[in-house]
């Protein structure tokens, strides 16, 4: 394939500007797996073959807002595949570096090796090159190459199509809706809702940490069933909760949550790229209210929101910087990836259980992700070591978890 260049997105681009700055941090995630009998030869294979199917895994970012795609080389792809001995200390060596996204590829997988025998599997990317769906996707593709080759089946997956992901926006729609965002935002407070230890500038420096949770299949179905009684998907339940959790924790009756989400369609599902979408979403909850009444009030501004989301939340937080001149006036993010699940029986046997995931993201103080696991759903709160109370983030987390729980019985 001949080499191929992206024009990055908007939020590409400033993921690209952060972590070019001095202490930068770059957006990133880190994946852990306990591997049981993973073959060191038929996971390197598989791993090379990815970057056939994903041409985005070849990317090199430039600070001028695109990627070049480089012809696929198996030889260069597969110096991104790195064996270990047991004993490495894998976690805190690699787990929130930078990778080198402007000279190399910005993904990485490690085999863990004890013996002749995989151990351990490690995946890291940074997501300058591609959404949270994309990462999802190249593991699950992962685990199918894998099982095809160890199985002796021939791979003949077509490389990624990117011309099916350009769209040109209706100007007047786009104006319609910056003008509903310039008034849904106006006057609103963005006072972060936990206790901010240090400065915004500190973020990153000393790693993060994170707070977890699962629910089993019956509970996540229970869930789903419960959010069709309020006309909701299971993302804008989920999102309810977390922020009626956050107020009624830190006793505050007005938030705004920054909210990636994903839309995808039969077409781009399966492409790694960047197809983010996010938008701010703002609610109030009176100090009587319980979580059912804030569900029902918070539902149609909600549904309000989603019809003017084309207006991005990016740009939408330019609005709120003009205001009060804030490099990050809403680090809190809810992000929920339902698309693909981060684990599944395939997953498991070819390249093992997830043992542990952490990401970090530009000028974010806490982000609150949500997973499909084993047929459930895994929640992770990451949050900046050293940067905020970690009783009241641990306090809305398990208030969070006790919402769930009242959602589940109302199925």
């Amino acid at each position: 394939m001949d080499e191929q260049m992206l024009f990055m997105t908007p939020l590409q681009c400033a993921y690209m500007l952060e972590r070019s700055r001095d202490n930068g941090v770059p957006c990133r995630v880190y994946m852990e797996y306990k591997s049981d009998n993973t073959e060191l030869g038929c996971l390197r294979k598989a791993w090379i073959e990815l970057f056939r199917i994903h041409p985005v895994m070849r990317a090199v970012c430039d600070q001028c807002g695109y990627m070049e795609i480089p012809p696929f080389d198996p030889d260069c792809c597969g110096k991104s595949f790195t064996v270990w001995s047991s004993g490495s200390d894998l976690r805190s060596l690699i787990s929130y570096r930078k990778l080198d996204v402007e000279n190399d590829y910005a993904c990485r997988l490690h085999a863990v090796c004890s013996g002749n025998s995989v151990v351990r599997i490690i995946f890291e990317l940074e997501l300058v090159i591609c959404d949270v769906h994309s990462f999802l996707l190249i593991m699950r593709d992962l685990a199918d190459v894998y099982s095809a080759f160890h199985k002796g089946i021939v791979c003949d997956i077509s490389p990624d199509d990117f011309s099916v992901l350009h769209t040109v926006q209706d100007k007047e729609r786009l104006a319609a809706a910056r003008d509903y965002w310039s008034d849904r935002l106006s006057g609103t407070s963005t006072v972060f809702p936990f206790t901010v230890r240090s400065g915004c500038d500190k973020v990153g420096l000393s790693g993060y940490e994170d707070l977890n949770a699962e629910l089993d299949s019956a509970s996540a179905y229970a869930l789903l069933r419960t959010a069709e009684k309020f006309g909701a998907d299971m993302e804008e339940l989920l999102l309810l909760a977390f922020c009626y959790a956050v107020m009624k924790s830190s006793g505050i009756c007005e938030l705004i949550v920054n909210y990636p989400f994903i839309v995808r369609n039969e077409d781009n599902f399966n492409i790694a790229a960047d197809l983010t979408h996010c938008m701010l979403f703002r609610c109030s909850c009176g100090n009587d209210s319980d979580l059912a009444d804030f569900i029902r009030s918070a539902h149609d501004d909600y549904r309000c929101d989603m019809l003017n989301s084309c207006f991005d939340g990016l740009e939408a937080q330019k609005l709120l910087k003009a205001g009060n001149n804030s490099k990050y006036p809403v680090p809190l993010v809810f992000s929920p990836s339902l698309t693909i699940p981060v684990e599944t029986e395939i997953s498991r046997e070819s390249v093992g259980s997830l043992e542990h995931i952490i990401s970090s993201t530009p000028g974010v103080l806490l982000d609150a992700q949500t997973y499909r696991k084993n047929g459930g759903l895994f929640f992770t709160w990451v949050i900046p070591t050293d940067v905020l109370d970690n009783t009241q983030v641990q306090n809305a987390f398990h208030l969070f978890l006790s919402c769930l729980d009242k959602l589940i019985e109302m199925e």
